[in-house]
């Protein structure tokens, strides 16, 4: 495949998974100079970001990750990437806590209601509270956000739930359209 440059392309939505975990990968031809976001519909192999970014002189800034199973293959840091939204995925919580490590530079973390739900009940929750009331300090990786937020009925179900229950001790604040962590 010939090189392919996209000279205003800030941000990359990858919808299939034809042709990822290959040699030489999809990725691997495309260069992205304005590159800032990833949003991840489908499943692929983060381990290839890297590369991408590497090809772009931007700094991708935001990971959106939206799907319901993502293989992490061998990974290395992706620096640079300060903010993270994760929607629908089925993920156990020593997946997430891998894909915070893969991200030292996040200070902005985003849940909707069923990923949340489902690291509360893993017991993660705790974890990613202690990173947001870490001081401030160089590579102190201090969760400066952490926000959940959904549609609002998922939200009020949550709410009403033995979650909300727990939700109310710890130091919440309610949005429209969820909650956050302070």
């Amino acid at each position: 495949m010939p090189p392919v440059i996209h000279h205003r392309l800030k941000t990359l939505r990858l919808y299939r998974s034809l042709g990822w975990g290959t040699t030489p990968g999809p990725l691997d031809f495309l260069t992205l100079p304005c590159l800032q976001e990833v949003v991840i519909f489908e499943t692929i192999l983060l381990a290839q970001l890297p590369a991408l970014v590497r090809q772009s002189s931007c700094p991708l800034t935001r990971l959106t990750l939206d799907n319901d199973g993502l293989p992490f293959g061998e990974l290395q840091p992706l620096p640079g990437v300060t903010d993270l939204v994760v929607g629908f995925w089925n993920m156990d919580g020593g997946a997430m806590m891998k894909l915070l490590l893969y991200l030292p530079d996040l200070h902005h973390l985003t849940l909707r209601v069923q990923p949340f739900q489902e690291l509360w009940d893993l017991g993660v929750i705790p974890l990613l509270l202690d990173l947001k009331r870490r001081p401030d300090g160089p590579s102190e990786g201090r969760l400066h956000k952490f926000i959940v937020v959904d549609d609002v009925s998922q939200f009020d179900r949550v709410w009403k739930s033995d979650v909300g229950e727990g939700l109310k001790e710890l130091n919440v604040t309610l949005r429209e359209d969820g909650f956050e962590f302070f």
